[in-house]
């Protein structure tokens, strides 16, 4: 059985697709957990500065310009946890966007993998049927 170029070609591609699909189904199961589990995919830093309240309050005086970080400082205990919590739940809620996103991502590239594999599939076997005659 000998394949020309062209068959060799198509049988290439569908190898390249079918490596590029179970990499983009590794990156859509990494979006499934930022979805399904948007704390655990948060990133350290983020993660780690919003622990405690006296945590939270370092990282925002940081991270502030200093009309923010008088209002951080001039923070009671209590208020800095409610801001914390705030904070946590709209970077969570970020996370999560983030997952819906490249689970879309991840869906289209997978889409179009599947596209270009079929098709060059159907060359090949169109090639191979063609030299069996």
């Amino acid at each position: 059985m000998k394949r020309n170029i062209v068959q060799i070609y198509a049988l290439a591609i569908c190898m390249f697709c079918a490596a590029a699909m179970a990499v983009t189904l590794g990156f859509m199961g990494y979006g499934v957990i930022r979805i399904a589990a948007p704390s655990f995919t948060l990133s350290s830093y983020i993660h780690d500065s919003h622990a405690d309240p006296e945590e939270f309050r370092s990282y925002r005086m940081n991270a502030a310009h200093e009309s923010v970080q008088a209002k951080y400082a001039a923070m009671s205990d209590a208020e800095l946890d409610v801001e914390r919590h705030k904070s946590l739940d709209i970077k969570i809620a970020g996370e999560r966007r983030g997952g819906y996103q490249g689970l879309l991502r991840s869906g289209i590239m997978l889409f179009v993998f599947a596209g270009f594999y079929l098709l060059h599939w159907k060359l090949s076997q169109r090639i191979a049927a063609r030299e069996r005659e």
